[in-house]
């Protein structure tokens, strides 16, 4: 190699760096393999591979795009119904009432 102080220096530098980076992937790697373990019981995997009741997930149904359009539009359909009918509880508010200047005008013409 070469007699160069830096040089040397580099590589020692560049040694150390290497061997401290592989020290950490190590730590890395003994970690996941540690958050990878399954913690649950013997009975619920079990339970879980022979198709049991355990926690069963709702499977989604598909929607297109035009089935939302029709359920926004049916939504906001129900929601003015409901609105105009007596029973959804619309009742249009009285106008105030009239003052004693409003009256007079009124009387005059």
């Amino acid at each position: 190699m070469t007699d160069d102080p830096r040089v040397r220096l580099l590589n020692r530098l560049y040694a150390r760096k290497s061997k401290e980076l592989k020290d950490i992937e190590k730590v890395k790697n003994v970690e996941v393999a540690e958050e990878r373990m399954d913690k649950r019981l013997v009975d619920d995997l079990l339970s879980c591979i022979n198709g049991g009741d355990a926690k069963k997930q709702v499977k989604r149904q598909f929607v297109t795009a035009h089935q939302l359009q029709q359920q926004q539009k049916n939504k906001k359909a129900r929601q003015l119904d409901s609105l105009k009918s007596p029973q959804g509880g619309y009742h249009p508010t009285p106008p105030p009432p009239l003052t004693e200047y409003e009256i007079e005008r009124a009387i005059r013409v």
